[in-house]
C-alpha cells in the first residue's frame, strides 16, 4: 500500500526498518541495572552479615569473660574455705589467697575454655584498699576475667567480691559423754586384763585435767564382781586413777577402779546406754555422715586410712575388723563385729565395738589406746544390727595377748574425736559487690 503526501510517497515496512535492535539493548540496560542493584544488595547483606557475626562474637566472648568470674569466685570460695589448696587460708580474710594470686602473680584460673573460647581469671585487690596486693583490710577484692576468641575477639569484665558472714559451725553428733576409760555396756560384762607388770590403764586424764574417772564401768550391776575379780588376777598395781586428787590403784581402792554405772548415768547425752536401739540409731548416724568411711565386715587395716592425730578419720565397720602389726589410727573407730587387735597397735581417739561386742588383744606386742573405748552387745541373738531381735546381750573385752596392752583416758583425744563428726559448716558464694566491662 502506498501513501501520498504531496510528490512524496512512503511505505510504512520503511519507517520501522531504522529501529531494529532497540529491544536488544533495552534488555542488556535492564540486566545491567538488575546487576547493579544485586550486587548492591549483596554487597550490604554481606555488611550486615559481618557485623551481626562480630556482635555475636563480641557477645559471646563478653559471655565467656561472664562466666570466667563465676567460675573463680567459686574457686576463690572454695580455698577461702580452707581445703587448704594451693594455699592455707583463714575464712574470715582474703589475705593468704592476695599473697599467693595477687602478689605472687599467680592466676586464679589459668587456661580455661568455653565454646571455643579461651578465659583467665586473675584476682587483686580493690582500689580502696590500703594493703596493696599482699594485706586484706575490708573483705573485698576484684577478679578480672578475659575471654579470647577466634580473629583475636576479646572481652574482659572485672568484679568485686566480698566476704559473706562467716558460717555457724554444726554441732557434732550426739556421742556419750565417757562414763570411764573401757564401758562395757550389756545385759552382762566380762573383763580379761593382761598379765604384764608393764601395761597401764588410767581413768585419770592422760591428756587434760577433767575429773578422773573409773578404768572399767559396766551397765549391768550383776556384772561388776566378776570384773572386779579379773581385775585383781591382772596385776592389780597397773590398773590407775584418782580419787580427791590421790593417785589409787586397784590393790589398794578396788571400787574406784571398777564401777557400776547408776541409774543416773544410764542416759547421757540423748543416749540410753542400756538400750539396744538407742545405740544402734548413733552408730548408723555416725555411719551416715558424709565424712564417715566405711569398710565391710571381715576387713583389716591393710587398705584403710585410719587416720592420724593431724588427719582424724571416722571408720565405721560393717562386722569384723582386725588391727594388724603396726597399726594405728587417730578419730573414731566403730566395728560393728569383733574388733582384734594383733601387735603393736596404737589408736587415739574413741573406740566403739557396738553390734556384737567384742574386743579382743592377742599375740604380743605393745600398744596404747589414748581415749576412751566402748563395747556394748546390741545385735540380738543373730548377731546382725539392725533386725527386729536386736537386744542387748554380753560385752566382753578380752587384752589377755602378752606384752603390755595400754587404755588411758586421755580428754582431749575425746572431745576431738567428738568435734571431729561435725559435718563441715557451709560456706556461702562470695557476694558481688559491683561489676564493670573493660573490653
Amino acid at each position: 500500500m502506498k501513501l501520498r503526501e504531496g510528490r512524496k510517497t512512503f511505505r510504512v515496512g520503511s519507517l520501522l526498518r531504522g529501529e531494529s535492535g532497540f529491544l536488544l539493548i533495552a534488555a542488556l540496560v535492564f540486566l545491567a541495572i538488575l546487576s547493579l542493584v544485586g550486587t548492591t544488595a549483596y554487597l550490604l547483606s554481606s555488611t550486615d552479615i559481618k557485623i551481626g557475626g562480630n556482635y555475636r562474637n563480641t557477645r559471646k566472648a563478653l559471655q565467656v569473660a561472664l562466666a570466667g568470674t563465676e567460675q573463680g569466685r567459686e574457686v576463690l570460695r572454695q580455698v577461702n574455705a580452707g581445703n587448704g589448696s594451693p594455699v592455707t587460708t583463714d575464712p574470715t580474710s582474703f589475705n593468704a589467697e592476695l599473697v599467693y594470686y595477687a602478689a605472687g602473680n599467680q592466676p586464679l584460673i589459668s587456661s580455661g575454655t568455653l565454646d571455643g573460647y579461651s578465659y583467665t581469671v586473675t584476682m587483686s585487690n580493690d582500689a580502696d584498699d590500703p594493703g596493696g596486693n599482699t594485706a586484706d583490710s575490708n573483705n573485698k577484692v576484684l577478679l578480672t576475667s578475659t575471654a579470647t576468641g577466634n580473629n583475636d575477639v576479646k572481652a574482659t569484665v572485672e568484679i568485686a567480691i566480698s566476704l559473706p558472714p562467716p558460717p555457724a559451725a554444726p554441732p557434732p553428733v550426739g556421742i556419750p559423754n565417757p562414763v570411764a576409760a573401757i564401758a562395757l555396756l550389756g545385759d552382762s560384762g566380762s573383763f580379761i586384763g593382761g598379765n604384764s607388770n608393764a601395761k597401764s590403764l588410767n581413768g585419770d586424764d592422760q591428756c587434760g585435767n577433767v575429773s578422773s574417772l573409773p578404768v572399767v564401768a559396766v551397765s549391768a550391776a550383776g556384772s561388776l564382781s566378776g570384773v572386779q575379780s579379773s581385775i585383781s588376777g591382772s596385776q592389780p598395781t597397773t590398773y590407775h586413777t584418782k580419787v580427791n586428787g590421790v593417785s589409787v590403784n586397784a590393790s589398794n581402792n578396788m571400787n574406784a577402779i571398777a564401777q557400776a554405772l547408776t541409774p543416773a548415768q544410764m542416759v547421757n547425752n540423748g543416749i540410753t546406754l542400756n538400750d539396744a536401739t538407742s545405740l544402734n540409731n548413733m552408730v548408723q548416724t555416725i555411719h551416715d555422715l558424709g565424712q564417715t568411711t566405711v569398710v565391710p565386715g571381715g576387713s583389716d587395716n591393710s587398705n584403710v586410712n585410719l587416720g592420724d592425730v593431724n588427719n582424724l578419720k571416722i571408720v565405721v565397720v560393717d562386722g569384723d575388723f582386725t588391727m594388724n602389726g603396726n597399726a594405728s589410727g587417730a578419730g573414731l573407730l566403730v566395728v560393728k563385729g569383733q574388733l582384734t587387735f594383733a601387735g603393736n597397735i596404737n589408736y587415739t581417739g574413741i573406740i566403739m565395738v557396738i553390734g556384737t561386742g567384742t574386743m579382743v588383744r592377742n599375740g604380743g606386742g605393745n600398744g596404747t589406746i589414748s581415749g576412751a573405748v566402748w563395747v556394748a552387745s546390741t545385735a540380738g541373738s543373730d548377731g546382725i544390727v539392725g533386725n527386729a531381735d536386736d537386744a542387748m546381750g554380753p560385752a566382753i573385752l578380752n587384752t589377755s595377748g602378752g606384752g603390755a596392752s595400754n587404755v588411758g583416758y586421755c580428754s582431749s583425744a575425746v572431745n576431738n574425736a567428738i568435734d571431729a563428726t561435725a559435718p563441715p559448716p557451709t560456706y556461702s558464694p562470695l557476694i558481688v559487690k559491683s561489676f564493670r566491662e573493660i573490653l
